[in-house]
């Protein structure tokens, strides 16, 4: 009986060591948990992680302006432009275009 009176007793030692070596503050936990890019405020930090690579790859690559040869308007993408192509301004200008043509 006293085997199990002591075993009873040490994982009760152990269970209430254990529930204090976890216990954090609430933000520090979460911290933790959801990864360095949140600031200790609790704000996310949504910079780049890498500033010079971002510079490099995602300006070279999606810092070029088009610009609509029928209106003239300027739009970041070609994807941009063949959407506005369709646009009533867009159409409409072409219209115009044509009929000073003739």
């Amino acid at each position: 009986m006293t085997e199990i009176i002591t075993e009873n007793m040490t994982s009760d030692l152990l269970l209430s060591e254990l529930s204090e070596s976890s216990v954090e503050e609430p933000s520090q936990k979460a911290n933790k948990k959801r990864g360095a890019r949140w600031l200790p405020n609790g704000k996310y930090d949504s910079s780049p992680l890498d500033p010079e690579y971002h510079k490099k790859y995602y300006h070279a690559k999606f810092g070029h302006q088009y610009t609509c040869e029928i209106c003239g308007s300027v739009l970041g993408s070609t994807q941009k432009i063949n959407r506005h192509l369709s646009t009533k301004k867009c159409q409409k200008q072409a219209s115009l275009m044509q009929q000073q043509a003739i």
